[in-house]
């Protein structure tokens, strides 16, 4: 009996004593590689053995140790990317360079397009402005005939002078007026000291003459001076083209009345030009 008080005694004593654990350490990183699948019942067994109050050694780490990397497979496979690299960087060089040449060659097509049209434009525009310069008339008044109508010592002495227009050009022309006068010296400018001696509207023909070198005195169209001497004779006739745009020509000779002749004056385009 007392032996079994004794014994009952000693295992409530045993019972209610703490349980001395040991503390467990952190793990140690390595480079090695760990099996998830030990590591995770490991720590199931653990975890059950703390539940039922017992001490838990820890599970036994499963490791895999990995092959040390080949030095000349990793010289190799660098190797390669730069070739690669190289390889695909040259490419794109070839392509940038031929974008560069397709560039420069749109640009010389635009140029030379644009060159093409402004000769075309520029030809265009010389044509339509040719036609007027081409189609238009050109008119022209002079001396026809030159007589002496007497000797200087007598009463009708004089000089007579018939004029002659005559259209060049290929339209006709609306002659407007026909003026001239005689002077002794030539005018130091185109300053015309008269009204114009006839104002006659009519029509000349291309290729006409206003009155036939035939029939001169025709017309009426001549210039009586009394002064039989060697003098100037100049005037001008305005006409109108078939453009609608007056024009005017100038004429300037000199007169050999003795001669029946009659010189042209060459070295005064403002009394001899045209427009």
């Amino acid at each position: 009996m007392l032996r079994t008080l004794v014994l009952a005694f000693f295992a409530i004593a045993v019972a209610s004593a703490p349980v001395q654990r040991a503390p467990l350490q952190p793990p140690v990183p390595s480079l090695v590689k760990v099996s998830n699948k030990h590591q995770d019942k490991g720590a199931a067994s653990a975890q059950s053995a703390s539940k039922n109050g017992q001490i838990a050694l820890p599970s036994p780490i499963v490791v895999k140790l990995l092959n040390p990397p080949d030095d000349h497979g990793v010289a190799d496979e660098l190797k390669r990317y730069r070739q690669q690299s190289a390889a695909d960087n040259q490419g794109q060089w070839i392509f940038n360079i031929l974008l560069v040449l397709v560039g420069f060659g749109q640009i010389g097509v635009l140029i030379y397009t644009g060159l093409v049209t402004n000769k075309a434009a520029n030809a265009a525009r010389d044509a339509a402005s040719a036609v007027p310069i081409a189609e238009r008339a050109y008119v022209f008044t002079g001396p026809l005939k030159v007589e002496n109508t007497g000797a200087p010592d007598e009463r009708n002495a004089g000089t007579r002078v018939f004029l002659s227009t005559q259209n060049f050009g290929k339209t006709p022309a609306i002659i407007n007026a026909i003026h001239a006068e005689v002077a002794s010296e030539l005018p130091e400018s185109a300053i015309y000291t008269k009204d114009p001696k006839w104002h006659e509207d009519f029509v000349l023909g291309a290729g006409e003459r206003h009155p036939s070198p035939n029939k001169p005195d025709e017309s009426g169209l001549y210039f009586w001076s009394n002064s039989p001497t060697v003098q100037y004779f100049f005037g001008y006739v305005r006409y109108t083209d078939v453009f609608k745009k007056p024009r005017i020509s100038r004429f300037c000779v000199q007169l050999h009345p003795q001669l029946n002749a009659f010189t042209g004056i060459h070295n005064r385009p403002d009394l001899t030009g045209f427009d």
